[in-house]
């Protein structure tokens, strides 16, 4: 699942996301979120507990952009996606943005692949 929004990522555009990434879904979810300070934040802290093992998030160490498997989301949107056509302007963008997110979701071998580099490994254990 993905959400795009316009706007900065505050403590309550993560909530909203963690909730919608919990929506209807009955198995347990393992987030790996880098160190940004709406990820520590106590809200989310509370909003994690409260879901009784049903969400974790697992920090990744500073500066360690490498061992984020959203990375590989980017470098393929970039270089398969949006990064090799022209946009006219910022709506485009995001419609470019949107579609090629969406078809990720219907490649789950892809987005597996996300997590067999040998940096990412660590997260498909």
């Amino acid at each position: 699942r993905f959400m795009l929004v316009e706007c900065n990522v505050t403590v309550a555009v993560f909530l909203d996301f963690l909730k919608r990434l919990m929506h209807n879904w009955t198995r347990n979810i393992f987030l790996i979120v880098d160190g940004h300070p709406v990820h520590k934040s106590t809200a989310v802290s509370k909003f994690v507990a409260s879901t009784e093992g049903k969400l974790r998030l697992f920090h990744l160490p500073p500066y360690s952009p490498e061992l984020n498997p959203d990375e590989q989301v980017w470098n393929h949107l970039k270089n398969h996606g949006v990064g090799k056509q022209p946009a006219t302007g910022p709506d485009q963008l995001k419609r470019m943005i949107i579609s090629h997110l969406r078809k990720l979701q219907k490649l789950p071998g892809l987005v597996r692949s996300f997590f067999g580099t040998p940096e990412t490994i660590y997260a498909a254990i």
